[in-house]
Order: C-alpha cells, then sequence, then structure tokens
C-alpha cells in the first residue's frame, strides 16, 4: 500500500505518518527505486499499532522505546514485557477517568429522561452521594458489586439503622448485614428512608444454618429486608445441613430472589465437597482477609471460577500490629491517608470486596475515603511481604455443631 491509501484506510494524516517513521514509533518502511513508500502488512501492522496505542493516551516516547527493543531481538523480551505492563497502567488509569465521566453522565440523563417523564426535574440523592464515584467488581455473572461497603457485624439494631443510613448519605451503595446479625430489619429501614432506588443499591445477607432446611428462609429474610431481592445471598457457616442450604440459594437464584449467591466461612474441605455438588458456581465467597492472610491457598481455588473474595476482619480485628506497620505508616504519610485507610486500599487493589463495620460515623467516612489514591506495583508487592498465614479467628468443629443448634433472636416489626 502506498502512504495515500494507508492514510485513506486509518484516518490518519501523512505528516503524522512520516512522523511516527521519523521518531521510530513506526520501523523504517521500505521505498521503492523513486523513493516511495510500499507500506507491507507488516509495516501496516505497526502502523495499527501505533494509532492504536496513541488512541489510548501512549506517549510517543514510550512507543519508540517499545519499537526499538523489538528491533533488538528476543534478548530485550523481560524489558518489552516491563513497558508493555506500565503502559497497560496508563491505559486502566485512563479508563478508570472515562469509566468515572460515563457514569456521571448516565446519572445526569437518566434525571432528565425521568423528568421528560414526569415534567419534574428530582435528584434523588445527596449532592454528596451523587458527586462519589465508587469503584466496581465484575462477578463471573455479569453482575457488579461495589468495592467497598457498610458492614453491620456486632451492631444493634439502633446502630446498624443509624450507620447504614449515614454510610448511604455519604456514597456507600453495599450493605452486608445477615440473618444472625439480628438487625435485618433496621438495615431495612435505613434504606427505605434513604430515598435511593433499589436498584442502585448492592444488599447482601446470610442465612443462619437453623433455616437451611426452611424451604420459607429466603422469603423470610426479604420480609425482614422490606425487599422482593437480595443482590447477594449466602449460606453463612459451614454447619448442619449447608447443602441444603446451598440449594435454597441456587434456587433463589432461579427465582431472581437473590441476584447473586455466595459462601462464608467455606474454606478448605469445605469449599472442596461443595465444588463438586455446585449447579450454579457461586459468585462470592467472605472469609478473613488481610494483609497478615491474604488467604493464597484459597485464592487458587477460587481464580478457578473467577469466584470473587469478601474480606471479614479486613483490618486484622483492629490489631495494632498490623495497622501500625511501618509500610502502611509510610505510604499513610506519601498518601495523606490513615494506615488502616491504607489497608482498604490494599483490599480493593487485590480485587477483594471489603465490608468494615462502624458505629462511629467519622470512620464510616474515613473507610469510604480509599479510591482517590492507588498503590503502585512495587508498594503492593512490599505490603505482600507482611503475608505470614496468620489468622485472628480460629473456628472449630464444637463451635460448628453450637452453630447448627443456635437460633437468632429477630427483631419484631
Amino acid at each position: 500500500m502506498t502512504i495515500k491509501e494507508v492514510c485513506e484506510k486509518y484516518g490518519i494524516t501523512a505528516d503524522t505518518l512520516r512522523y511516527y517513521e521519523k521518531v521510530g514509533v513506526v520501523p523504517p518502511v521500505t521505498r521503492t527505486k523513486g523513493g516511495i513508500r510500499c507500506y507491507t502488512a507488516q509495516d501496516i501492522g505497526w502502523v495499527e499499532n501505533a494509532i492504536c496505542m496513541r488512541s489510548a493516551g501512549l506517549s510517543v516516547e514510550m512507543l519508540a522505546e517499545y519499537v526499538r527493543l523489538f528491533q533488538e531481538g528476543d534478548s530485550t523480551i523481560p524489558a518489552r514485557r516491563a513497558l508493555l505492563m506500565e503502559a497497560r497502567e496508563e491505559i486502566a488509569a485512563g479508563l478508570k477517568k472515562y469509566q468515572e465521566t460515563m457514569d456521571k453522565l448516565n446519572y445526569k440523563i437518566s434525571r432528565y429522561e425521568e423528568a421528560m417523564k414526569t415534567g419534574i426535574l428530582t435528584w434523588d440523592a445527596p449532592k454528596e452521594r451523587r458527586d462519589f464515584q465508587m469503584e466496581f467488581i465484575t462477578l463471573n455473572n455479569g453482575k457488579k458489586c461495589p468495592v467497598i461497603g457498610i458492614g453491620t457485624f456486632m451492631l444493634n439494631p439502633a446502630e446498624a439503622e443509624n450507620s447504614v443510613r449515614e454510610a448511604l448519605k455519604m456514597g456507600y451503595s453495599c450493605i452486608d448485614t445477615a440473618a444472625a446479625y439480628c438487625n435485618e430489619r433496621a438495615v431495612g429501614r435505613a434504606i427505605s428512608a434513604s430515598g435511593i432506588a433499589r436498584e442502585e443499591l448492592f444488599l447482601s445477607t446470610k442465612l443462619w444454618p437453623c433455616d437451611y432446611e426452611n424451604e420459607n428462609a429466603v422469603n423470610e429474610t426479604l420480609e425482614r429486608l422490606g425487599t422482593n431481592y437480595v443482590d447477594l445471598l449466602y449460606i453463612h457457616q459451614p454447619a448442619g445441613n449447608w447443602l441444603a442450604g446451598y440449594r435454597l440459594l441456587e434456587k433463589a437464584y432461579k427465582d431472581g430472589k437473590a441476584k447473586s449467591i455466595g459462601i462464608s466461612n467455606f474454606e478448605g474441605e469445605y469449599i472442596a465437597e461443595l465444588e463438586t455438588k455446585w449447579e450454579i458456581v457461586p459468585q462470592f465467597i467472605q472469609v478473613e482477609a488481610h494483609p497478615y492472610f491474604a488467604q493464597d491457598e484459597l485464592r487458587a481455588t477460587l481464580d478457578k471460577y473467577d469466584i470473587k473474595l469478601m474480606s471479614w476482619y479486613p483490618l486484622g480485628h483492629g490489631d495494632k500490629s498490623l495497622i501500625e506497620e511501618p509500610v502502611f505508616v509510610k505510604l499513610g504519610e506519601k498518601y495523606g491517608k490513615s494506615s488502616a485507610q491504607v489497608i482498604l486500599r490494599w483490599h480493593t487493589q487485590m480485587g477483594f470486596a471489603v465490608i468494615p463495620g462502624s458505629k462511629n460515623v467519622e470512620h464510616i467516612r474515613d473507610n469510604l475515603n480509599i479510591l482517590d489514591f492507588t498503590l503502585t506495583a512495587e508498594e503492593m508487592a512490599e505490603i505482600a511481604k507482611l503475608n505470614k498465614g496468620v489468622r485472628y479467628y480460629h473456628r472449630t468443629d464444637e463451635q460448628l455443631k453450637g452453630f447448627a443448634a443456635w437460633h437468632p433472636e429477630y427483631e419484631t416489626k
């Protein structure tokens, strides 16, 4: 192909193409005796690569360096890989910014579309919430889950209602509760009072072992929450007839009462057994995870099925030894964050969803304020050195027997 044909095909100017060749983004193109460039299939491949990468925002210098390394031969493969990984990070950062803009536009468009139907323009969330941009994890069924949510473990009904209500004002959209927390009704009241459309929230709860053989258990938990579906439904412990409990989840998923399903505290032998018996692969597992215990062994199984991990005890149950690790103090100073915020950001960059709970409104606000900085690959590698397989919670077989026999005392209407 001639330079004119290439320019017409890819919508660029001849000057741009000559510039790419001059600076090394496109290797020198063979010329005829008359000096006319003749673009071979290989040459066109480099042109396509340059246009694609430049459109993604990569610098001319980076592209020229890649071409230079490529021409030097296979000895530069590690260097080429490192350069492409750097390029990927740049593209990912660009995609995040585009997605944030797209989310804002979609929200505004939806409000105007509603106004065209009703004649009234309304904003159905506080300004603070509208301006907040969440990050999401894509599940193996295509659904999306916010990377950070508000947890309600160990909160009584009044505390849970207040924490969820305040969290929703701030921009949280993921709420985690459980039948065993005995605060589902309180969570439901906070959601109802928020004025936020149900489809904008990601609500997860868990069935307790005493209900695994109760065919009406799902309907009962939905009634307590005041909703006709949950976004994520777990079985809480591998106790009692847990396989019957998982079948309840699968049925709820098929019936549309649970948009996603999950397993909580199913590690080792339990997930290995379930793996041979599930009809529907779970979307989530909720387990203890933190920098001292990154769940390496479990994640090998999760990765096979693209099952996502939701962390509890994300801050090591508040262990000062973990929170005051020098690496977190140093990174906190660098980014203007607390050590706890750095740890929570580590969770989200590990690909985990995280659900820290608190009844302190300022702590709830701080826990959410972690999405405006990104730990580098080198910093993540430094944190990885803390992983020493140390748990804070050690469950026994006797406890599992007790779980199966215990019946939560739910809040009355």
